[in-house]
């Protein structure tokens, strides 16, 4: 049987953490969005910026998508070292 060297409360926090870097990823996207829309700019090189921005924060969400699946792994990996050590 394979050695177990893994802290399952190490797992929890680092778990906790993604979380909260995910939502922060979100959250930044949103206020970005807000506040480029707000901008008083209006000129043709607004939209080519815009259309380099909407990239940007595409990859943001999608970076922040695929770390949303991560904590539920660590989670599940924490409870499972937690019955093993019993």
């Amino acid at each position: 049987m394979p050695a177990v060297d893994a802290n399952p409360d190490d797992l929890e926090k680092f778990a906790s953490q993604l979380t909260n870097l995910q939502k922060e990823l979100e959250a930044a996207v949103k206020k970005t969005q807000s506040s480029f829309a707000s901008l008083k700019w209006n000129d043709s090189e607004r939209r080519k910026f815009g259309d380099s921005l909407d990239n940007v924060l595409r990859s943001v969400r999608s970076a922040s998508g695929a770390i949303e699946s991560l904590p539920k792994v660590l989670r599940k990996k924490a409870m499972h070292l937690r019955e093993f050590q019993r």
